[in-house]
């Protein structure tokens, strides 16, 4: 949040952020996310080719829709 809408996000943001990340923990998949994000950082820190952009969508949807 803080990098993409600096130190003082609007509330509309922070609400929309708030219930993507509870439908993320009540559907079970945040351990889902952190695993592949560490595929995905390990990959790149290795200079192993990954695809443009690789990185677990969900996560990011809050700040897709603002």
């Amino acid at each position: 949040m803080k990098d993409r809408f600096g130190d003082s996000p609007s509330q509309v943001a922070i609400d929309r952020m708030e219930h993507e990340l509870g439908i993320i923990n009540r559907m079970g998949f945040a351990s889902y996310f952190l695993i592949v994000w560490d595929f995905v950082r390990y990959a790149r820190e290795q200079r192993i080719p990954t695809a443009p952009g690789a990185r677990p969508a969900a996560p990011w949807s809050a700040t897709c829709f603002i």
